[in-house]
């Protein structure tokens, strides 16, 4: 009985040591994980149409002027929401998601707004205009953003013209064509549009807003048929405005194409 009694302690030794070790270690891993640094920031921007407006540097930059870089920061006292909050009011940023790692790392995943026009109208200020219809103030833009003209209001801006501005740059070879939008009103107070071609002198009259699309189609189809065995400047103008036309000037003469 007083064996049995010796071992029966013995295991009730071993098996406290065991917890109280595993209390000690259980401490120490939770205490080294509350002091954890922040090794590095991951930021990531997504950019569907590959035009930077936005760059990491711009957003680290941002995060130091805020006093809120986390690198060598306690995980413990990162605060996320902080960092997506200083994000807010740069007018590229759609939408920001930051998360801590397990690794002492922070993510930051930032989707950029993205313009699809600069609009630039009558003794105003320029801006940009998103697919969406927003409006990204800016005075600023780059060479190989399409760019629109004239009398234009910011209600035509981001309902009509930002659509054919969507339709032109994913177009890759309207875009490549159009540089420039030219807004004229007309007789009857509407808008009236003109393209201005990158290459060639051709003054295009797409006419009103309305089958902007079809009105496109047919300039795409005239210039890849035409265009390539002509030359670029046969033609000084191009009348898009009539259903299933192309109406093309050279001085005073006029030909033209049913397309």
């Amino acid at each position: 009985m007083k064996s049995l009694k010796s071992i029966q302690i013995s295991l009730v030794s071993i098996i406290a040591i065991i917890i109280a070790a595993y209390i000690v270690y259980a401490m120490t891993v939770m205490s080294d994980g509350k002091n954890e640094k922040c090794e590095s920031l991951i930021v990531t921007i997504d950019n569907p149409n590959n035009t930077s407006f936005l760059t990491v540097d711009d957003i680290e930059e941002r995060l130091h002027q805020c006093g809120i870089y986390p690198q060598g920061l306690s995980m413990k006292k990162i605060d996320v929401r902080k960092i997506t909050e200083s994000l807010k009011d740069n007018p590229f940023i759609a939408t920001a998601q930051c998360y801590k790692t397990g690794n002492g790392k922070v993510v930051l995943k930032v989707h950029q707004r993205t313009p699809v026009l600069y609009v630039l109208p009558d003794r105003q200020t320029g801006y940009y205009v998103d697919a969406e219809g927003t409006i990204i103030q800016n005075d600023n833009y780059p060479v190989n953003l399409l760019v629109a003209t004239g009398s234009i209001d910011r209600r035509f801006a981001t309902t009509a013209l930002n659509s054919i501005g969507e339709y032109i740059s994913k177009d890759d070879f309207l875009n490549n064509q159009i540089e420039q939008i030219v807004v004229r009103v007309g007789h009857d107070n509407h808008y009236l549009i003109d393209l201005v071609p990158r290459v060639g002198q051709q003054e295009i009259h797409l006419g009103s807003i309305n089958n902007y699309a079809s009105k496109l189609k047919r300039l795409k189809t005239f210039y890849n048929k035409a265009i390539t065995s002509i030359g670029w400047n046969k033609y000084t103008t191009i009348n898009l405005e009539y259903d299933n036309q192309v109406i093309c000037r050279k001085n005073k003469k006029a030909s033209t194409e049913s397309i």
